[in-house]
C-alpha cells in the first residue's frame, strides 16, 4: 500500500505510515519481514493524530525491511495519544481507555474530558511521553493534559508543552512506572 524500507540500526525507532480513509478502508497494518521464513508477520501498531497515522516502535532493530500492507487480521490499537517510552522494557503496555468519565473518573468540576485516556503501564520506571493532537477544538477549550491521581482519586493538571508546529500537546514525565493520561478543557 505504501513504501517498503529497509532499517540497519541497533537502537529503538518508530515506524510510521500516513493513514487516510482509503488506507483504513483497506485494513492497512504494519508488517515487517521475516526473511528466515521468507513471509511477511504482521506487527503491532498504534493508530492515532490528525491527520492520522500508523505506526509501530521497533526496539533494537537489526536489518528488518517493513511495509503497509492490507490484512484480514488487526493488531493495531486505535488511540488519541501518541506515547513514547524511553528505556523502557518491551513488555510494557499502552492501552486506549474509552469513556473515561465511567471507567475511570469524571473530570474536575467545570471541566469537560475532551478524548479516550492512555493507560500506560511500566515495569520499570523510565520517561514516558505522551501527545494528543491539538485541533482547534481542543485550542478552543483550552485542552490540557490531565493525569490520574489514585491516591485522591482525581484527574490531575500535568506540565505540558505545545509542539512548535502548534500541532501537538505533550507532557514528559522523566522517571515514571506510567499512569492513565486524557485531555481535559472547558
Amino acid at each position: 500500500m505504501s513504501d517498503t524500507f529497509k532499517l540497519e540500526n541497533v537502537c529503538d525507532i518508530e515506524i510510521c505510515y500516513p493513514y487516510p480513509e482509503d488506507y483504513k478502508d483497506q485494513k492497512g497494518q504494519i508488517f515487517i519481514w521475516d526473511a528466515v521464513n521468507e513471509a511477511w508477520g504482521l506487527t503491532d501498531s498504534t493508530i492515532y493524530g490528525e491527520p492520522k497515522q500508523i505506526c509501530t516502535v521497533v526496539k533494537k532493530s537489526t536489518g528488518n525491511i517493513y511495509s503497509l500492507i492490507t490484512s484480514d487480521k488487526i493488531l493495531s490499537l486505535e488511540t488519541p495519544s501518541k506515547v513514547t517510552l524511553c528505556g523502557c522494557s518491551a513488555d510494557d503496555t499502552v492501552t486506549n481507555v474509552e469513556d473515561p468519565k465511567t471507567t475511570v473518573g469524571a473530570a474536575p468540576a467545570g471541566l469537560t474530558i475532551l478524548t479516550n485516556a492512555t493507560k500506560v503501564e511500566c515495569s520499570a520506571a523510565c520517561e514516558v511521553k505522551v501527545c494528543y493532537p491539538y485541533t482547534e477544538e481542543n485550542k478552543s477549550k483550552d485542552g490540557q493534559i490531565y493525569k490520574w491521581d489514585e491516591t485522591n482519586n482525581a484527574w490531575g493538571v500535568v506540565a505540558s508543552t505545545i509542539d512548535e508546529d502548534n500541532e501537538q500537546i505533550c507532557t514528559l514525565i522523566k522517571s515514571s512506572l506510567g499512569g492513565v493520561f486524557t485531555l481535559i478543557g472547558k
